[in-house]
């Protein structure tokens, strides 16, 4: 295409311009406009294509990926980790920044199209070809090159972006913000929209006495709320991960298979934190005659991270995408979090899923009467929610980021409480019934009716 430009300037001698945009510029006047033109459209390119996969590549770090970029630059590693503490702020940033870069490349090259069109006839056709050019830079800009390129040298990547991203970040910070309350005011409309909504239903089903119904607005709940769930409030924490160290022997890694009943588990070198991939067990099958001799590592296959701030409505596409059912997730330090897996996410929408390797009957809580529950320390405040009917989410004003009942009580106390030591919130009160160095195990929770 700047090719056409300057034959085109090379040509036209002074006072071309396009009428219909009222523009007249003498080139003779402007000489410099030959290498000005092409030179701010690659720079353009140049920087919404870093900015088109700068989330992909931010976002997708493990911790292999951190160490490699500490080597590499510590200062960039440094300036990594603090954007990474607004993790929100951070990706409004990006987005309206690739948005204004993207609409001023979009005019720079409708604009250079023009003149050149202009420049050869009157006739509407020669515009197909244009555009047609325009589109297609812009979609291998905005899509096939960034989301291919950052997935795959995020490191290289972010070393690439975070210079031109400290400039603009200042900046644009502010309208990032703006964007963000924007966003949030629209939820929080959406949500009590919804809730209302579901509160109707669920009251007509009470009325109808009808268990169809009752299943039917069990889904919808699930469905509408969604949207708005994060990984972290689903996923498997770090303390309950059955995962492989790499120099476990095959003997060891077909024991622990069988005795965890998964189909897919992390392998790790030295530290969890250090997570190098996902075992499929069906690819044990055909080399289970082989016993010792088989090399097992070679059959470890590349593991999937995601930040645990991720919505797990964009996960389930990503998921889908990349035909995968497990990913780990990591915090903002890089550490590993938890897991979470394809079937955690159906579960918010459909309610708990169990198959034949499930213990029928062994549950995480026990029913004392319907005001009455114990729960282990780790269930989350979600399953706690779903268990005793708990609508509008009491707890989310003071749990902070903990997801679970054990973490809220703690949260609630702030310390680490002991044994029988009860704390109230609202309508409910929650008395410790076992600890474990630093963990309560569990929690008591009832739901003071008015007589209490």
């Amino acid at each position: 295409m700047s090719t056409g430009v300057s034959a085109l300037l090379l040509n036209a001698g002074p006072g071309l311009g396009h009428k219909g945009l009222g523009i007249n510029i003498n080139w003779d006047v402007v000489p410099w406009a030959l290498i000005i033109i092409p030179a701010l459209c690659l720079i353009l390119s140049f920087s919404v294509l870093i900015l088109a996969g700068a989330e992909r590549a931010l976002f997708s770090f493990s911790p292999r990926d951190l160490e490699a970029l500490n080597n590499r630059s510590k200062r960039a590693y440094r300036i990594f980790q603090k954007y990474l503490e607004h993790p929100r702020l951070l990706s409004a940033s990006i987005q309206l920044a690739h948005t204004l870069l993207s609409a001023a490349l979009v005019i720079l090259l409708t604009y250079i199209s023009l003149q050149v069109t202009a420049s050869s006839t009157s006739l509407w056709w020669p515009f197909v070809p244009e555009i047609f050019l325009v589109t297609l830079w812009m979609v291998l800009l905005v899509n096939v090159f960034p989301n291919a390129l950052a997935e795959k040298y995020n490191v290289g990547w972010t070393l690439l972006l975070l210079p031109g991203l400290s400039l603009f970040y200042f900046f644009i910070k502010p309208f990032a913000r703006l964007m963000i309350y924007s966003e949030k005011k629209v939820d929080e409309t959406v949500s009590n929209l919804t809730e209302s909504d579901l509160e109707d239903m669920e009251q007509e089903a009470e009325d109808n006495q009808d268990a169809r119904q009752e299943q039917e607005v069990q889904l919808l709940k699930g469905v509408m709320k969604f949207g708005s769930i994060q990984v972290k409030q689903v996923m498997r924490p770090r303390p309950d991960v059955v995962a492989l160290n790499e120099s476990l022997s095959f003997e060891d890694v077909v024991r622990m298979v069988r005795d965890s009943g998964y189909s897919r588990i992390p392998v790790y070198r030295q530290s969890l934190d250090n997570v190098i991939g996902v075992l499929y067990t069906k690819d044990l099958l055909a080399f289970l005659q082989q016993g010792a001799d088989n090399k097992w590592n070679n059959l470890i296959r590349e593991a999937f991270f995601v930040p645990e701030g991720k919505k797990i409505a964009e996960l389930l596409i990503e998921f889908q995408k990349k035909m995968i059912h497990l990913a780990i997730v990591i915090d903002e330090y890089g550490s590993t979090a938890g897991i979470v897996t394809l079937e955690d996410i159906l579960e918010e929408i459909i309610g708990e899923i169990r198959d034949e390797l499930d213990d029928k009957t062994e549950m995480d809580f026990t029913k004392l009467d319907d005001h009455n529950f114990i729960f282990e320390g780790k269930t989350l405040l979600n399953d706690i929610y779903k268990v005793m009917g708990i609508k509008n989410f009491p707890f989310d004003d003071v749990k902070g980021d903990v997801e679970s009942v054990g973490g809220l009580v703690m949260e609630l106390s702030g310390k680490m409480p002991e044994e029988k030591e009860q704390v109230s919130y609202k309508n409910y009160r929650f008395e410790i019934i076992s600890v474990d160095k630093h963990r309560v195990k569990k929690v008591k929770v009832t739901h003071l009716t008015e007589d209490e």
